[in-house]
């Protein structure tokens, strides 16, 4: 299901976050959005429940945290926003994608 180690997964499972994150990778749009995650949440998220090279879907892309930690966590991503506000942002329509290459 992921890469992490035995003692990495049971961290995960069995604690409550108590990490600090940082607003990092912060733009205009994601500054307006109310309910933006911070990007390396998303990734450490997205490494528990995947693995290198998997492929993630945000079907409520928003202003792009999650596909930012996809990213972030060497994933790639595709999300879905009907706002074409936030769609713009990243020079797509409805449908945008995000990867580190």
């Amino acid at each position: 299901m992921n890469n992490l180690t035995g003692s990495e997964w049971q961290y995960w499972t069995k604690s409550v976050i108590d990490k600090n994150y940082p607003s990092n990778l912060q733009h205009k749009l994601r500054a307006e959005h109310g309910g933006q995650k911070p990007p390396d949440l998303c990734a450490d998220l997205i490494k528990v429940f995947t693995k290198k090279g998997n492929l993630v879907l945000d079907p409520l892309a928003g202003v792009g945290g999650t596909l930012l930690g996809a990213a972030l966590s060497e994933r790639k991503a595709v999300g879905i926003e009907v706002k074409k506000k936030g769609a713009s942002k990243y020079k797509l329509n409805s449908l945008w994608s995000c990867s580190k290459e």
